[in-house]
């Protein structure tokens, strides 16, 4: 057990990256909200508290898959063949005619583990990053308003959810040239990393194991670099949905003081963050930069 009062034992952090990694299935939207409400006091606190006052904070999605894109195609489809008077596209798309193409989603809109830019809507509503990134820092205008609209995203995805894949690739390929928000992975910052999903984590290959192996090596191996943090349960199981799955309290444990994990069905999310933060501010006391 950490003694978060024992003076620091490392060189110390001025960095932060926070990832928060949120499942964008059909039965998540109280669960979005809920973080949405939680962040503004979380990151206050952050600021107030912990000694590093340069972050970088990006949401990302679960899955590749684009609801509305799908919903397109389908309305589309029925407009050009089975129903030209149906109101499907009206609906859904409402500047769009009968037999016009709708404007081509960016790549990264439909790639796994890439930041998210856009909040819930029909076509997706653009959310006011500045810069035109995929991730937000601490001089973000409006910070709470800007993540409140990349967490609320709906239900965008499909059920084939792929929490620790989604991280991996966020925090690997997307981060290089020529990914989808390169520059948000630095060597010099802690990372921090929120997972938040209602569901198993059967999507992603490997194992428990194999995802601490890899996002460690991400991190140049650097135990002191890394806080997990998870709210978990399973909607699925009847009598399970607010205990946290084996899987994810397995992969939250290899993080040993470094890592909280509690359920998802907590009405509000603010105890939990404020956990969190002392957490954060001793990984951050601890930290060891690389060289």
């Amino acid at each position: 057990m950490a003694d978060f009062g024992a003076p620091p034992t490392g060189d110390g952090c001025t960095k932060v990256d926070f990832l928060f990694v949120l499942d964008n299935s059909i039965s998540m939207g109280d669960e979005q909200q809920n973080l949405a409400n939680s962040f503004p006091g979380f990151i206050s606190t952050i600021q107030s508290q912990v000694q590093a006052q340069d972050y970088h904070i990006m949401v990302i999605d679960t899955d590749d898959q684009d609801k509305w894109g799908e919903k397109w195609d389908k309305c589309h489809n029925k407009c050009m063949t089975d129903d030209p008077g149906d109101n499907c596209l009206t609906v859904y798309f409402p500047d769009i005619i009968c037999g016009m193409e709708p404007p081509a989603p960016e790549a990264c809109d439909q790639t796994l583990g890439a930041g998210r830019n856009k909040g819930a809507g029909g076509p997706p509503m653009a959310c006011p990053i500045d810069g035109g990134e995929r991730y937000m820092t601490q001089d973000q205008g409006d910070l709470p308003g800007t993540f409140d609209c990349v967490a609320n995203m709906g239900a965008t995805g499909n059920s084939n959810e792929r929490p620790a894949e989604a991280m991996l690739t966020a925090l690997g390929p997307q981060t290089q040239a020529g990914g989808c928000h390169p520059g948000f992975l630095r060597d010099d910052a802690v990372l921090v990393v929120t997972m938040i999903s209602d569901e198993q984590e059967n999507g992603s290959p490997g194992t428990p194991q194999s995802w601490y192996d890899d996002l460690l090596a991400l991190k140049g191996g650097n135990e002191t670099a890394i806080v997990m943090l998870s709210l978990n349960g399973d909607a699925e199981t009847a009598g399970q949905e607010c205990i946290p799955t084996a899987k994810m309290t397995e992969f939250v444990g290899y993080f040993g003081e470094r890592g909280i994990i509690d359920s998802i069905c907590a009405p509000d999310y603010s105890p939990f963050f404020q956990e969190a933060v002392g957490v954060i501010d001793y990984a951050c006391d601890e930290f060891v930069p690389p060289g």
